[in-house]
């Protein structure tokens, strides 16, 4: 007996044709090898679409706060590059501002200290 396989979009397009080619039933009255093969690629494709799906959803608050570890967000805005490293688009306007400010995070990494 063939069971009723649910799929949705191109994926039903390819189903219906790979069940065209391979058909349901072999000569003894059971499913086809292809059939079942058919079947068991649909099950796995929409396991993975769902579970991508959920990735998605579950990541994608974080990336529009925080950003990804190629181009990282602060409080919401875009880092910006500045001498290999991300930082603070105020921070960045700051230092471009102040020339001492620009020189001791040059030379030191930090505008604090000594």
């Amino acid at each position: 007996m063939a069971t009723e396989m649910k799929t949705s979009g191109f994926l039903n397009n390819y189903k219906n044709q790979m069940m065209a080619m391979n058909g349901t039933k072999d000569s003894n009255g059971n499913e086809s090898v292809g059939n079942q093969e058919l079947q068991q690629k649909v099950n796995e494709n929409e396991k993975t679409s769902i579970l991508q799906k959920t990735v998605n959803f579950l990541t994608s608050p974080f990336t529009k706060t925080f950003g990804t570890e190629e181009q990282p967000k602060f409080d919401g805005q875009d880092g910006v590059l500045y001498n290999g490293k991300y930082v603070h688009p105020s921070f960045y306007k700051l230092i471009m501002e102040r020339e001492d400010l620009k020189q001791k995070y040059d030379t030191t990494g930090s505008i604090y200290g000594d």
